[in-house]
């Protein structure tokens, strides 16, 4: 993440920058550990800028040298590693402060408005094109480890069932992500990665996209790595005060994709669904009280 106070003062005075020091804030907003990580050079070759402007924009932004501003970026990458732990303290401090009535209810407060946030206007149009591109998909494979996982899950079992082609890229056995054998055009992968990110996830999906499917990343931020590589970004943030390792939001922002996908799946899935349901029926999968005789 990039430093808040160093964030705050590239966006207040963006637009008075020079074309070379625009271009370097914006590689600095979207890529924090690239500078917290590598050296000066490196970073200007990749925006790319010379060296000098790189160090003409951390003067203009106020700070005494590049080696000021790389340690903000390190120290906000080592916080972000501990920031579970930290949290869980903050946790049990307001448990013993609020009582747990009050902290259950800010938690909650914090859920709902998270969610609520899927349906600004803002935020519609990139939901609205990714379903769209599912929607047109030959298959659409669907990816995420740890956490991730059950959003993943969610998204292939429901849309599946009304006949979209999901797969997921589980890992029963080691074989899971062997659909990327046959994987190209006409493919979607829907990758789900928030921080920490897992590597795999990564790993998976940058591999999916050198063979040419389309990557939608469900992601945090639009600046995390998962981001850096897709063709299109859905960034949902998770960040809710108090709270660890949130997927609220991202099971609704799942949720809302596969219903507009079922939508768009007209009589079709509606035939598909009824035969799913009638295969889950034939094999007793759901609980059904037994008729009470009338005497």
């Amino acid at each position: 993440m990039t430093p808040p106070d160093v964030a705050r003062r590239i966006t207040a005075g963006f637009q008075t920058l020079p074309k070379g020091m625009q271009r370097a804030g914006t590689y600095v907003l979207n890529h924090p550990e690239d500078v917290a990580l590598l050296s000066m050079r490196e970073v200007a070759r990749r925006v790319p800028v010379t060296p000098a402007t790189m160090t003409r924009l951390v003067q203009r932004l106020g700070y005494a040298g590049y080696d000021e501003f790389r340690r903000l970026f390190a120290a906000s990458l080592r916080q972000r590693a501990s920031d579970f732990g930290d949290r869980a303290d903050r946790l049990a401090a307001q448990r013993e402060e609020l009582g747990e009535p009050s902290l259950a209810r800010s938690l909650a407060h914090g859920f709902a408005d998270r969610v609520a946030e899927l349906a600004d206007t803002a935020q519609l149009p990139a939901i609205v094109l990714a379903v769209e591109t599912m929607s047109n998909a030959r298959r659409i494979l669907c990816l995420g480890h740890r956490s991730c996982y059950a959003p993943a899950f969610h998204f292939a079992y429901v849309a599946g069932l009304h006949g979209a082609p999901t797969r997921l890229l589980d890992a029963p056995g080691g074989i899971g992500a062997d659909p990327l054998n046959d994987i190209g055009d006409g493919d979607v992968v829907l990758a789900v990665s928030f921080a920490p990110y897992t590597r795999m996830t990564i790993a998976v999906a940058a591999a999916a996209k050198e063979r040419g499917a389309h990557l939608i990343a469900l992601t945090d931020t639009i600046s995390s790595p998962l981001a850096r590589i897709a063709s299109q970004t859905l960034a949902v943030p998770t960040d809710i005060a108090g709270a660890t390792y949130v997927t609220t939001p991202v099971l609704a922002a799942v949720e809302l994709l596969a219903a507009l996908v079922v939508a768009r799946s007209g009589e079709e899935g509606r035939a598909v669904l009824e035969r799913n349901e009638a295969g889950l029926a034939r094999r007793d999968i759901y609980w059904a009280e037994e008729p009470r005789s009338v005497a």
